[in-house]
């Protein structure tokens, strides 16, 4: 089994997407939403190598789309370390 590790900029990437999301679209919504983030981190789990590789960003640097969000990620020796989660909107300021 995969180990999923999130690094510290994932997690308030993390942070800032459900308190976005209260704050637009109210509590119910914002946690269906970012219960689905979870279920990609589960799909990224289960089959790393499914997802495309992101060479501009990185050797081994792969993506995985949740609606507006993209998950970036690597995967090496069992272990899945999300390294981002990155609104389009914020994908021209957040380039690696």
């Amino acid at each position: 089994m995969n180990e999923l590790v999130l690094t510290n900029a994932a997690k308030q990437d993390l942070s800032n997407i459900l308190l976005f999301g209260i704050e637009r679209f109210g509590k119910i919504q914002a946690r269906k939403y970012f219960d689905g983030i979870y279920r990609s981190f589960d799909k990224i789990v289960a089959n790393p190598l499914q997802f495309p590789e992101v060479i501009e960003l990185g050797r081994g640097v792969r993506r995985c789309v949740y609606y507006s969000e993209t998950i970036y990620f690597r995967y090496q020796e069992n272990q899945i370390l999300i390294i981002a989660i990155v609104g389009r909107q914020e994908l021209r300021n957040r380039l690696f």
